[in-house]
């Protein structure tokens, strides 16, 4: 620091810069020391800048760190000696820097919330960007210990405000609630409304864990007392009427109540907020913003949907209704057609892959076993159709204007694709795609032969088609919004002038179509019904979902039918096909039995154990890869990769590399570069994965590379060149890119020379762990997953399916048994300590008398907790009802298949 000041020109110039931030409370001491070296390491001394840094634990309430960090980065003079810069460095005191501290200083909060199991987190966006119209709540800090202080009373004030806002705008709670979930019930909103009062103010020198807790039970405990003291829904509304007459709530002295006064936070909030909190709660319930959808569900709870979801939801029927009562792209194609190849072109076609597929087989069975690589480029050379792959295709063609193809994972949708292209195209039809993601609009590209956009790409060339302003998200009323009401319009006018995406010769094929949300999928239904062409929704209803409001697909698929694809093809061993078939069926304790038989699970006894042993398993498959290979620009992702759930379980590519790089897979200096506003490590052979779509190299998110040549640029540490390889973010990168399209690109890529031209830096990361939403759609021949407590069926599915020689589930056995250990209370720890769970079956065991003959008898066969754990994990099925279905006039009535589907999603 003192050096720092010696280098200043005026007596009034800043030499550091500070930053403050809490600590989690509900973790030790030791997991927010090491939160803090890892932070710091990672975002602010990986960049060459010295750091002073502070954890202040004086007041257990309020642990915090000061981080002061100089304004001049480190230099290396050529003589190797290490010196402060002789400028100030920019980016260090400019307010974007401190917008990435910030941003980051949330992930790694949320990656320690994570890894503890406990269900906060912690957000660094405004009130305003959450689109919450509250005034945020004053930290209070040490003036919590105060009595009656003025800072309280100004908290006091805030939450009247914000009582009176929720008045004005119930959007304030019912945005609190998940938008993902379809109906929400009484305690959902008594939740939301207690956190939107800002009623969670702790009593001093309590748990926070407990306080917040028994602050929820305040406000479920009075909507609790309420309900039991008989109050139908008459008398909501009369209590409703009462209080905006100014009257008050009368339960709110209530024995159920008193009896948690014991509780000074409870009873704070019974003396100052009760009244307040029931006024606003029966407002809430006769809000013209939420619809009643069940008084009294099959769980005994009354069920409510966000008005404004149930009217989409509506419309989205309406159209898709509509598209299956009509029938202008039926095809009059015959079975013994499919599969024929009459054009000039598609013979020609045919040759080359009939050529190419013999070279590739003689490459197999001479020196691909060999050399451990079998190369899988060429299709085969007959186009022969499965009996059920050429329903499938005649249900498309034959179709209404609305056909859903499914199929389990490895069951051979994209051949069938393939054919409904070509049929369609002979038939002179105009074919275009889109996918969710631009990864997924490539994929279809290259699988079915089409141009292909992802969904917001082609909202965006059907909106300024009609001459309007594309947003690139949309609103649960977006129809009703003043643009899109112009930009239908413009149907009826100038159409000379118009350049259509889709007309009455359009076929559109959503991919993916499960991870597509309502909105979205309302859009394209009603584009395509107002320019007459034919919508095909391909996916699989059993794997991911949409981000946002689900259920599009789901329902598309009850309302037109559609065909399913069940032939598993891309396992090569037949008893992993028949446990990927068993998972389309929701079999789970059949596939998970294959598993346990073909020793697919690697269960150990902690998590630290079982991510070492992962680790240490792939690092061992892929360097002997490379060696096999004996070439360092492998691109494995295709051969060997690792899945998970969550990016936080992703954040262990550190530790893969380490074992990559100890083990000598990785090659040359290591040299830092700046990547996504954090310093990441690469070396030749690094495995990277693309984080963001870049048009200026032609990168789509989720594409995967290996770097052939990395350097530090001209300047190293702001200074002199440096031997080392460390530099100040910016290098030099080679890159191998496999493009999604199936095609692979060398890109190189000048970090400092795009800083200079004021261009975004790529965003990349390792690529050893991918998420299963990037896997999703690959084949891979050898697959390793990474079990956490997050994976629910949808997710297991896709991951244990990707392989096409092996796969391997890591998991630890103490995490599988604390989900049994859940189901008696939430607290794992307190009852592990009351009690301990022994699971068995019984089964026949034959056995020989003295005299010879045989009998049956029935023994105990001891099941471990960590299977029962698995299988209550992966039997947890997302919710991809619609609100509507809760309804009177809902599919819930009289069908047991949905009475069933909804059991499951609620176990």
């Amino acid at each position: 620091m003192e050096r720092s000041r010696s280098k200043r020109k005026r007596a009034d110039s800043r030499t550091a810069s500070e930053i403050e931030f809490s600590l989690p409370r509900e973790v030790s001491k030791e997991l927010n020391i090491s939160l803090v070296e890892k932070y710091v390491n990672e975002y602010i001394v990986a960049r060459g800048v010295v750091c002073d840094v502070n954890i202040h634990y004086d007041n257990p309430d309020n642990p915090h760190v000061h981080i002061q960090y100089l304004t001049r980065k480190l230099e290396r003079l050529e003589n190797g000696e290490v010196v402060l810069g002789k400028t100030k460095n920019r980016e260090l005191e400019s307010t974007k820097f401190l917008y990435f501290l910030r941003d980051r200083c949330e992930i790694e909060i949320n990656k320690v919330y994570e890894e503890a199991g406990l269900p906060y987190r912690v957000t660094a966006k405004s009130f305003e960007t959450l689109g919450i119209d509250q005034i945020p709540k004053l930290h209070i800090g040490p003036a919590h210990h105060m009595p009656a202080t003025e800072l309280e009373a100004k908290n006091k004030e805030i939450i009247a405000e914000n009582a009176k806002k929720i008045y004005e705008s119930p959007e304030i709670v019912f945005g609190r609630i998940s938008y993902t979930k379809p109906v929400f019930t009484k305690e959902d909103i008594a939740i939301a409304l207690s956190d939107a009062l800002m009623v969670h103010l702790v009593s001093k020198g309590s748990d926070i864990a407990k306080e917040q807790e028994a602050i929820r039970a305040f406000g479920k405990g009075l909507v609790n007392e309420q309900a039991g003291d008989g109050n139908t829904e008459q008398n909501i509304v009369n209590d409703a009427v009462g209080t905006a007459a100014g009257g008050g709530a009368e339960n709110t002295d209530s024995s159920q109540v008193k009896e948690t006064t014991n509780n000074p936070a409870i009873e704070h909030l019974n003396k100052e907020y009760g009244e307040e909190f029931l006024r606003l709660y029966n407002q809430l319930l006769v809000s013209d913003k939420i619809e009643l959808m069940d008084q009294k569900d099959l769980m005994g709870r009354t069920l409510y949907s966000l008005k404004s979801r149930v009217n989409l939801e509506r419309r989205y029927v309406s159209a898709i209704e509509e598209l299956n009562t009509k029938g202008e792209h039926k095809l009059n194609i015959l079975d013994n057609t499919i599969g024929e190849r009459n054009s000039l072109k598609e013979q020609i076609g045919d040759l080359v892959n009939v050529v190419g597929a013999n070279l590739q087989n003689k490459f197999n069975d001479k020196l691909g076993s060999g050399l451990g690589l079998k190369l899988n480029v060429f299709g085969s050379k007959k186009h022969a159709f499965s009996d059920e792959q050429i329903k499938a295709i005649l249900s498309v063609c034959s179709g209404s204007d609305i056909s859903v193809l499914e199929g389990n994972p490895g069951a051979g949708k994209t051949f069938v694709m393939k054919e409904i292209v070509r049929q369609y195209k002979a038939a002179g039809f105009k074919v275009v795609g889109t996918g969710p993601s631009s990864v997924s609009a490539k994929v279809l590209s290259r699988n079915a032969g089409i141009k292909a956009d992802n969904t917001s790409l082609l909202r965006k060339k059907i909106v300024e088609s009609k001459g309007g302003d594309f947003k690139i998200d949309l609103s649960s009323k977006y129809y009703e919004e003043e643009e899109y009401l112009k930009s239908i319009g413009c149907d009826s006018i100038l159409n000379f002038l118009r350049s259509d995406v889709l007309d009455s010769k359009t076929v559109l094929i959503v991919d993916e179509a499960s991870m597509i949300e309502l909105a979205n999928m309302d859009y394209l239904a009603h584009e395509v019904l107002r320019s007459k062409a034919k919508l095909v929704l391909v996916g699989d209803n059993n794997q991911f979902t949409a981000v946002g409001m689900t259920g599009a697909f789901n329902k598309a698929r009850k309302i037109a039918g559609g065909v399913k694809l069940t032939e598993v093809r891309r396992q090569e061993r037949v008893e992993y096909r028949q446990a990927t078939r068993a998972m389309g069926r929701f079999a789970m304790q059949e596939a998970i039995e294959i598993y346990r038989k073909l020793d697919v699970f690697n269960i150990k006894d902690n998590e630290q154990e079982a991510k070492t042993s992962l680790v240490t398993s792939f690092a061992k498959e892929y360097t002997e890869q490379i060696d096999n290979l004996k070439r360092d620009d492998l691109i494995a992702i295709r051969s060997i990769a690792i899945g998970a759930y969550t990016n936080e379980k992703v954040a262990d590519n550190t530790r893969v590399r380490s074992e990559l790089k100890h083990s000598g897979a990785l090659k040359g200096t290591e040299v830092q570069i700046s990547s996504g506003g954090r310093m990441l490590s690469l070396m030749k052979g690094d495995r990277i994965v693309f984080e963001e779509n870049s048009l200026r190299y032609g990168i789509s998110n989720g594409e995967v590379g290996t770097i052939l040549s990395v350097k530090p640029s001209v300047k190293s540490f702001s200074g002199g060149a440096s031997s080392k390889g460390e530099s100040d973010g910016d290098g030099l990168l080679k890159i191998l890119v496999h493009k999604a399209d199936g095609s692979k690109d060398i890109i190189n890529i000048d970090t400092a020379s795009d800083a200079a031209n004021n261009k975004w830096r790529i965003k990349l990361n390792h690529g050893y762990a991918l998420t299963g939403y990037k896997l999703q759609g690959e084949t891979v021949d050898r697959m390793h997953v990474y079990f956490d407590r997050s994976i629910g069926y949808e997710a297991f599915l896709v991951l244990m399916s990707r392989h096409r020689e092996e796969v391997k589930l890591h998991a630890s056995a103490e995490e599988l048994e604390n989900i049994v250990y859940q189901r008696l209370d939430s607290d794992v720890e307190k009852v592990r300590n009351q009690f301990k769970i022994n699971s068995y079956e019984m089964r026949d065991e034959t056995r020989i008398n003295s005299a010879g003959e045989e009998y049956t008898v029935q023994v105990k066969e001891e099941i471990p907790n960590w299977l029962i754990g698995l299988t209550l994990a992966v039997s947890r099925r997302a919710n991809n009802s619609f609100a509507i279905d809760y309804g009177k006039g809902g599919t819930l009535e009289g069908s047991q298949l949905i009475i069933k589907e909804y059991l499951e999603a609620r176990g």
